[in-house]
């Protein structure tokens, strides 16, 4: 067991599963990673939340169509080429994603209650370390267009290409 069971999919919707369950909710891990892209960059056009969820535009166009008759994004003003749609979270969206978050926060909490203050300290502390130097070499590699690193490989050693 290692990273790459963080990043497999079942796990993702394991958790998915898990944090619906604890917020009273049915959705798909997509709709969470919406509403968070809208949250944190406000309105956007379709094709920005298609791109930002790392989803092709059929399927963010029917999610949205299913946001919007949920009430939980609302239509924004028309892109400046009137083409595009904008979208922006609404106060229900809002209320789903808070809910999911505390949901997450309740699960995590589960998961450190064996760790103690120490521990939980620094994973705290390096997974936020980890965080960052992950956003930091995304948006290098994605700027540069570099081979990226082999995320298990690295982080066994914590070099590259040495096993």
């Amino acid at each position: 067991m290692g990273l790459g069971t963080l990043f497999r999919r079942d796990t993702r919707d394991g958790l998915t599963r898990i944090w619906n369950e604890i917020a009273g909710q049915d959705f798909d891990s997509h709709v969470y990673v919406i509403l968070g892209a809208l949250e944190r960059q406000g309105p956007l056009r379709m094709s920005d939340v298609a791109e930002a969820a790392g989803l092709t535009k059929t399927y963010i166009s029917r999610l949205v169509r299913r946001l919007l008759d949920l009430e939980m994004v609302e239509m924004g003003e028309p892109s400046a080429d009137r083409r595009e749609l904008i979208i922006r979270i609404s106060g229900k969206g809002r209320q789903v994603l808070d809910s999911w978050r505390m949901a997450a926060r309740r699960t995590l909490v589960k998961f450190l209650a064996d760790w103690t203050d120490d521990e939980r300290l620094a994973f705290a502390d390096l997974l936020a370390r980890f965080a960052e130097d992950v956003e930091k070499a995304i948006s290098t590699d994605v700027k540069s267009n570099s081979p990226r690193l082999e995320v298990q490989e690295v982080f066994v050693t914590g070099k590259e290409g040495e096993s």
